[in-house]
């Protein structure tokens, strides 16, 4: 829970409530917002998350991970998708890796689709010391 500080008390702004696999990997993140004319939280949306059996190179990086309010998981998203409180599709990323040896992955194929909208493509590129 994220809440703001400020003269008028503690106010709750964001709520992620988040529910993991076996493997310790977040599978579904259920979101709650502050409704400014209330000062409630109140269901959001969705999302439900995939993996592949590989490591994840930033499950080293888990405070970074929070800042971006990402749970850490331990192996790659290999699919996202986003559903608002009344379970309609919002986003599907599909994630396509290639590994080197070690297992970990050296690029990613992003693809990023919405109803009603041109699926957007991003490639990532990874490197290591």
């Amino acid at each position: 829970t994220i809440k703001l500080v400020d003269n008028n008390g503690v106010t709750p702004i964001i709520k992620l409530l988040t529910y993991f696999d076996e493997t310790g990997n977040p599978t579904t993140i259920d979101t709650y917002l502050v409704n400014p004319l209330t000062g409630q939280l109140q269901p959001a949306g969705f999302v439900i998350k995939k993996y592949d059996n590989k490591p994840n190179p930033f499950a080293g990086c888990k405070e970074l991970m929070m800042v971006l309010l990402q749970p850490i998981s331990s192996n790659n998203v290999t699919r996202e998708d986003y559903f608002d409180t009344d379970v309609h599709p919002q986003e599907t990323i599909e994630t396509e890796y290639i590994y080197n040896n070690n297992n970990l992955p050296v690029k990613a194929t992003v693809k990023e689709t919405s109803p009603g909208k041109e699926p957007a493509v991003e490639i990532a590129i990874y490197s290591y010391k």
